[in-house]
């Protein structure tokens, strides 16, 4: 037990960057510092739609409010102007990564959502909303999600449009009596909200949860269960929550919260067994138990009673904080070795079926925190935090070929 307490509470706040793939894919480019909002930020998240990329972050200089949004259309080369995403409206409250204010995009739409402070222990409360209409350049406040009516905490949010339009957002709250994982969903764009569901009632309680959106209106989340700390999966089809399932049951009890989530995507274009049109479920996950310590990715056919495959180790045993990204068949997960020392990845061309190790050229990147991973028009952009993007935001592209 000492020995993973001390391997957590060296993980919290370690992570990446990015590069090439050795026979698959190559460097585009490094870092651009100049591009990055300022010093400090402590939340960022970004999303990608239609090749267009919206990224809401929380730096110590932001103008005219705590939480700036801009975006791009050439994969992160360029920005539009930050503008604040609600500098009236609640403030932030915990911001950190780990648990980052959220966006979500569907065309012009875009959404962010974030908790306020409240009266827990740790000072958490509501969850806030906004909501722009034209592409983030003008914000107005939105509804609470939540209909518990509780001003205690609502943190660790992940937020996603389907492929029909509907906005899904999952969080935790203890409305039982117990932290458990909730989620809503709005078909207006986060105007209004519908009844809230329980997706499991006794979860993990500070580690960060992952939506991802599949064919149609369907939907999965990845979070970290409890009892034991193995990552969950639950799928959403006909318009409702199903039951969670273990993602990769790896066995680690643990009293106490990993601060650590995973990541979440669906590929299609080529399954396992190389059949065009299948769309497989993939989730990359973190695991502290002592013997089998890393990260490790799953996959499991999309539909009913498809069975998970067997979780495949990805880098050694100080691998931390994993994130994954997918467009069609194309496939790229991305963690830190070495407790945050060294970045590695993966990618695959074939939907999961195989993928090339990466290492990064040169010498160790330190002081990289939380990378996140998505698609955009040319590759997969790699985003991250921390010294090592001289308490920027920095960046990096891979192209898919």
């Amino acid at each position: 037990m000492e020995m993973v307490i001390m391997r957590v509470a060296k993980i919290i706040g370690l992570c990446i960057v990015l590069g090439a793939v050795p026979g698959a894919v190559s460097l585009a480019e490094q870092a651009h510092p100049a591009h990055a909002p300022g010093a400090g930020v402590r939340s960022m998240d970004v999303c990608s739609d239609r090749g267009r990329l919206h990224q809401v972050y929380g730096p110590a200089d932001a103008p005219g409010g705590v939480l700036v949004h801009r975006s791009s259309s050439d994969d992160g080369r360029t920005w539009s102007d930050p503008v604040p995403v609600a500098p009236a409206g609640p403030p932030p409250h915990g911001l950190r990564r780990g648990m980052d204010a959220q966006v979500a995009a569907r065309g012009d739409l875009v959404f962010a959502a974030w908790m306020t402070p409240g009266n827990d222990r740790w000072g958490g409360g509501p969850i806030a909303t906004a909501v722009s209409t034209d592409g983030g350049a003008h914000w107005r406040p939105g509804p609470n999600p939540s209909d518990d009516g509780s001003t205690a905490g609502h943190g660790f949010l992940d937020a996603a449009f389907d492929g029909n339009g509907a906005l899904h957002l999952v969080w935790l709250d203890s409305r039982d009596g117990s932290q458990g994982l909730r989620g809503a969903v709005s078909r207006d764009g986060g105007q209004t909200w519908e009844a809230n569901q329980t997706l499991k009632a006794a979860s993990c309680e500070c580690c960060a949860n992952t939506l991802a959106a599949g064919p149609g209106a369907d939907m999965a989340a990845l979070f970290r269960d409890r009892k034991p700390r193995d990552m969950g999966v639950v799928g959403y089809c006909g318009g409702k929550w199903g039951a969670a399932e273990k993602a990769a049951p790896l066995g680690w009890e643990l009293e106490g919260c990993p601060h650590s989530g995973g990541g979440l995507a669906f590929s299609t274009g080529q399954g396992m067994g190389g059949e065009d049109g299948v769309w497989r479920l993939h989730a990359v996950v973190w695991n502290g138990r002592p013997d089998s310590a890393g990260v490790y990715r799953v996959s499991r056919r999309w539909g009913p009673d498809q069975p998970w495959g067997k979780p495949v180790q990805m880098g050694g045993a100080g691998a931390v904080h994993p994130d994954l990204a997918s467009s069609g068949r194309f496939l790229m997960a991305v963690w830190c070795e070495q407790l945050g020392a060294e970045l590695r990845g993966a990618f695959s061309r074939n939907g999961g079926l195989d993928w090339s190790d990466w290492t990064p050229p040169g010498p160790p990147r330190r002081g990289v925190d939380h990378p996140r991973v998505v698609p955009g028009r040319e590759g997969f952009c790699v985003f991250w935090t921390g010294s090592e993007a001289g308490e920027k935001i920095g960046s990096l592209r891979v192209p898919w070929e």
